[in-house]
């Protein structure tokens, strides 16, 4: 007997028809997608006027006289584009934002294709477009232009004003892009509900589908150390040198086990999940909650600690060392750089005595500590209508769809929305290519060979389109 086969993920979309691979929609969006991967973005240093010009004038090219452009320069170079779409009745309806950033990490490595290629190459069940930004994040900000033209084309006119931003610096923290235009023109950026990068992700769970409704806190913290010098032919006690005071405070961190706390967040998301109840009670509960994922572990050979711990935990990462500049000189000063990130409710006084208490007392009050970030966590709530939109409308393309809220480990602009008192959530529907595992895709970004498929970036537009279209 044969065995049964299974329906890919490709299979189970409901793309609508203008939105199909090999459609003139398609290849307006590969295509545009093409031409922006082509303009190198790299952060450092951005540079991204040049890009945002070009696509001020590819918007202007679509002839829609009342669709209104605005390049904002924080400072020369570091530029984003707002295009602004004006609804018919906009005091009676939500505006929505639909944002990308313009800037990418660097493109190191050996790379297949060229990182600024915009090559489209075919794989064996999809056409992939190759390059840096690819998937993070210019397919998104292609993806909700070619949405919005596509509506405009069609004659619509949205009720509620639409948004399309299209960033500067979100690689760098946000700070000469997002950052400054909602500190210094929020009445430009200002929207009711804002979609944005960090979810959307088809988990490898039934039929669901991880949305960012909230960011830890980023709190970077530098530890100054200090200790006798000398010359290294004749070195002091090692105990009383910066560099090994450094390598007890690196073996404290190593060992520290932050306090786990289950809080609403995390519930909401294991409450969504698509798991046993019986499950779902054991992840629950904190004093289970290590030892299930070390037994997890054992039997899926997956790193899940790395995964959930953060979820229920703040947590601390070295991320520099630094000690001395002269082979032959031992120096009284040593420099740790700590990336915390934090629950909702942390702050600075909250990150320096968790500090504290990983290194211990003495250690402590051996070290300064310098803030380099204090970026408290933020989050949407899931109980209002725009919510419900992105439900319904992923469940329209992705029958059977769920939604599993989740407090991102990771940093994106929408904190800088949830800072203002306004929604964001990280959502656009990406699912697992037939030609990639779960490890590729997840490992792609910000890596070699990035790249996407030509069904993901449609998907993109027909999320987009169907979202513009209720507003």
């Amino acid at each position: 007997m044969d065995e049964k086969r299974t329906t890919s993920q490709r299979e189970r979309l409901r793309l609508l028809a203008k939105f199909l691979p090999g459609t003139p929609a398609a290849a307006s969006a590969i295509e545009l997608l093409q031409r922006m991967i082509r303009v190198d973005t790299t952060n450092p240093p951005g540079n991204e006027i040049a890009l945002a010009r070009d696509l001020e004038a590819w918007v202007k090219s679509r002839g829609h006289s009342f669709v209104k452009t605005r390049i904002f320069e924080s400072e020369p170079g570091r530029a984003s584009l707002i295009v602004d779409i004006p609804g018919n009745d906009p005091g009676n309806h939500p505006s929505w934002g639909f944002m990308s950033h313009l800037d990418v990490v660097p493109a190191e490595g050996k790379w297949a294709h060229p990182p600024f290629s915009g090559d489209l190459v075919q794989a064996e069940h999809d056409s992939f477009v190759w390059g840096r930004g690819a998937l993070d994040i210019k397919y998104l900000g292609a993806a909700n232009l070619v949405a919005a033209f596509t509506l405009l084309d069609e004659g619509f006119r949205p009720r509620g004003n639409i948004k399309i931003l299209l960033c500067a610096d979100e690689e760098n923290g946000g700070h000469k892009g997002l950052e400054w235009l909602a500190g210094n023109h929020l009445d430009a950026v200002k929207v009711d509900c804002c979609l944005n990068e960090g979810g959307g992700f088809k988990l490898p769970i039934k039929d669901d589908f991880v949305i960012q409704v909230g960011e830890k806190g980023v709190f970077w913290t530098r530890l100054r150390i200090h200790g006798k010098g000398g010359h290294g032919s004749m070195p002091p006690d090692y105990g009383t040198t910066a560099i090994y005071r450094a390598v007890r405070i690196l073996d404290k961190l190593k060992r520290y086990k932050a306090r786990l706390t289950i809080g609403k967040e995390y519930i909401a998301t294991i409450s969504a999940i698509s798991l046993p109840n019986s499950l779902k009670g054991l992840i629950k509960a904190k004093g289970l909650l290590r030892g299930l994922l070390a037994l997890a572990e054992r039997a899926t050979r997956l790193k899940l600690r790395q995964v959930v711990l953060p979820l229920v935990s703040n947590s601390i990462a070295v991320t520099n060392f630094h000690s001395g500049v002269k082979e032959n000189s031992i120096s009284p000063d040593a420099e740790l750089v700590l990336d915390i990130r934090t629950l909702p409710g942390v702050g600075r006084a909250e990150v320096n005595e968790m500090i504290r208490e990983a290194i211990g007392d003495e250690l402590y009050g051996q070290v300064e500590v310098e803030p380099i970030a204090n970026q408290p966590c933020t989050t949407s709530t899931i109980d209002n209508p725009y919510y419900e939109t992105i439900a319904s409308i992923t469940g329209e393309i992705y029958p059977g769809a769920n939604l599993v809220p989740l407090l991102s480990q990771g940093s994106t602009d929408s904190k800088f929305y949830r800072e203002k008192g306004m929604a964001a959530y990280g959502f656009c529907p990406t699912i697992k290519d037939d030609d990639l595992t779960y490890d590729q895709l997840l490992a792609m970004a910000h890596n070699v060979d990035e790249r996407i498929s030509v069904t993901n970036l449609m998907l993109g537009v027909d999320f987009a389109y169907r979202v513009m279209k209720r507003v």
